[in-house]
């Protein structure tokens, strides 16, 4: 894993993806130092609180098995669980 929006050599920042690293509800989860994902997904209908690659904390109400296509470096914790969300990484 990498940062795609950095790396100058990087194949894609869509299509494939290598590796999904899931949130497991509790705690914040990350990407990893130094990676990026592609963006996420969401098992159920959810709000998710996540830290983007520009480094601001946004919240996104999501539909059960949607995409969200933006940089994300690590989801926090919500009250709601935030259970089933995946960060795509490439």
């Amino acid at each position: 894993m990498a940062n795609p929006f950095q790396d100058t050599f990087h194949p894609s920042q869509s299509g494939l993806v290598k590796d999904m690293i899931e949130h497991t509800g509790s705690g914040v989860t990350s990407a990893g130092d130094g990676n990026v994902g592609i963006g996420l997904y969401c098992e159920e209908a959810v709000t998710v609180n996540f830290q983007s690659a520009a480094g601001n904390t946004r919240s996104v109400a999501m539909a059960a098995n949607s995409y969200l296509v933006c940089g994300v470096t690590q989801v926090n914790a919500a009250t709601d669980g935030t259970k089933g969300v995946h960060i795509l990484v490439v």
